[in-house]
C-alpha cells in the first residue's frame, strides 16, 4: 500500500512560510533591472510586482500582461511616470489587457497617453475576458480614454479618464465598473457627431459607475442598443448640449446623482453642483478638427455648500470622492515653492525634488506653476531659474507680492510664506 504524501505536504507548507513575490525595478537610467516596463513584465513570475519609477516610457507597441497575475506601480504616481507612444509609432492602444486577466493583473499610478487621430483608439484597451484593475492614474486617450470589449470587465478607481470622442467606451457585454473616478467626453465638432460623450455605451454592456464625476462633454452619457448603464452617487454635469442621450432600448438607470436635466431615479437631484473650477478643451485653432484637442484640467472638488455633498446613497457624498474647496482664496507667491517668502534658486530645486523624486509632497502646487499654465512640469523650473540668473521675465502673478487667484487644477491648500 503506498503512503500518503498529503500529511508530509501540509506539515512542511505549514513550517514554511510563503516566498515574498518577485519585485522588479524598471528605471530609465538603467540603474534598475529593467529600462522598459514590458521587458520587466514578461520577465516577473506570477503575482510579481513591477515598481517602476519616474519617467517618460515609450513604447513601439501596447503594453500587454499576457494573462499574468502582476502588479505593475510607478512609485512617483502619474504626475512623474508616464507611458505613451515612441516618436511615429501609430497605436490603437497604449496598454491593452487580452489575456483573460483577473483582478490579480493591476496597474497603478501611471499617465496613459494615446496621441494622434486613430480611429476608435483607446488609452486601455480591455477585451476577451479580461477583468484588470486600474487605479490611481490618468487616462488620456485619442478617441477613448478607456474602451472596454466583448465580455471584460476592468475595475477602475481614483482615475481621471479623458477621452476625444468619449471618456469610456463600453461595447459587446462588457461591464466595467468605475468608482471614484473623473470622467471628460470630447466635444461634438459637426451636427452629425453624436458619440462625443462622457461615457458612451452600446451593444448588451453594463457599465456601473459609483461616486464618479461625468463632464467636459458634449454630451454626458449616450446609450444605445440594449445597453443598461447604472449610475450610483454621481454627478453628470457641464455637458453642452444633453445630458443622457438614448436610442434602440437602450435606458441608463440613475439613483442618488446630481443630473443636469431631469432623469428619473430615486434620490436625482438637479442643482448646480458647485465645481471650484471647470476644466476646458483647447482646440489649437482648429474647431473643426478635434484630433489635435487638448484638455487643460479644472478642479473638480465641489464647494462646501454643494449640495452633492452628503446627497448620495446612504448619506456619502455624490460625485468623485475629491473633497472640497475653500470658499475663500489662499494668498501666496508664485514661484516660492519651499515656502520661505522668497524666490531663491532652492524654490527650482525643490521642484525638480518634487517631479523627479518619490517622497516629496507640495502643500500649494500652484506657487510651483511659475509660467501658470495649470500644470507642473520642467518648464517650471527652467522658467524659475531663466528669471532669476538670465534675465528673463518675472513669474505669474501673483508675484512679487502675495495674493489669491481663481482655483484651478492646482489649488493651494495652504501655504505659510505670506506671513508678515
Amino acid at each position: 500500500m503506498l503512503a500518503r504524501p498529503g500529511i508530509a505536504v501540509l506539515f512542511v507548507a505549514a513550517m514554511c512560510p510563503p516566498l515574498p513575490a518577485t519585485v522588479l525595478n524598471v528605471k530609465p537610467d538603467g540603474t534598475g533591472d529593467h529600462t522598459e516596463i514590458q521587458a520587466a513584465i514578461d520577465a516577473v513570475e506570477d503575482d510579481g510586482i513591477v515598481l517602476v519609477h519616474p519617467g517618460t516610457y515609450l513604447v513601439e507597441a501596447a503594453l500587454r500582461f499576457e494573462g499574468k497575475a502582476v502588479t505593475v506601480l510607478a512609485v512617483g504616481g502619474p504626475s512623474v511616470t508616464e507611458i505613451r507612444p515612441a516618436a511615429g509609432a501609430v497605436l490603437v492602444s497604449v496598454v491593452l489587457f487580452g489575456g483573460n486577466e483577473t483582478r490579480a493583473a493591476v496597474l497603478d499610478g501611471f499617465t496613459v497617453t494615446q496621441e494622434g487621430a486613430v480611429r476608435d483608439s483607446s488609452a486601455i484597451r480591455v477585451t476577451g475576458s479580461s477583468s484588470p484593475m486600474v487605479m490611481n492614474s490618468r487616462i488620456i486617450g485619442g478617441s477613448f480614454g478607456l474602451g472596454s470589449s466583448e465580455e471584460s470587465s476592468p475595475a477602475v478607481g481614483r482615475c481621471t479618464i479623458v477621452g476625444k470622442r468619449a471618456a469610456v467606451r463600453s461595447s459587446g457585454t462588457s461591464s466595467p465598473q468605475l468608482v471614484d473616478c473623473l470622467l471628460v467626453g470630447g466635444r461634438a465638432v459637426s451636427p452629425h457627431d453624436d458619440e462625443a460623450s462622457g461615457l458612451l455605451s452600446s451593444g448588451e454592456s453594463r457599465p456601473e459607475l459609483a461616486h464618479c464625476t461625468v463632464s467636459g462633454a458634449s454630451l454626458g452619457i449616450r446609450s444605445s442598443d440594449t445597453s443598461a448603464p447604472k449610475l450610483e452617487s454621481c454627478i453628470v454635469w457641464g455637458s453642452s448640449t444633453e445630458t443622457v442621450v438614448l436610442s434602440g432600448e437602450a435606458f441608463p438607470e440613475i439613483a442618488f446623482s446630481c443630473t443636469e436635466s431631469p432623469w428619473p431615479g430615486e434620490g436625482n437631484i438637479v442643482e448646480d453642483p458647485g465645481y471650484c473650477a471647470e476644466g476646458r478643451w483647447d482646440d489649437a485653432g482648429t474647431p473643426l478638427d478635434p484630433s489635435d484637442d487638448t484638455w487643460t484640467d479644472g478642479d473638480y472638488r465641489v464647494k462646501p455648500d454643494s449640495p452633492c455633498l452628503l446627497s448620495g446613497r446612504d448619506g456619502g457624498d455624490m460625485g468623485a470622492l475629491l473633497g472640497t474647496c475653500s470658499l475663500e482664496p489662499v494668498l501666496f507667491r508664485r514661484g516660492d515653492v519651499n515656502e520661505d517668502g522668497a524666490l531663491q534658486i532652492a524654490d527650482p530645486v525643490a521642484l525638480l525634488n518634487f517631479l523627479f523624486s518619490s517622497g516629496f509632497t507640495l502643500d500649494c502646487p500652484d506657487a510651483a506653476d511659475v509660467d501658470d499654465s495649470g500644470s507642473l512640469d520642467i518648464t517650471d523650473a527652467v522658467y524659475s531659474l531663466a528669471y532669476q540668473f538670465l534675465g528673463g521675465p518675472e513669474p505669474e502673478p501673483p508675484f512679487p507680492a502675495c495674493g489669491p487667484e481663481e482655483p484651478d487644477a492646482l489649488a493651494c491648500e495652504e501655504y505659510g510664506g505670506c506671513s508678515p
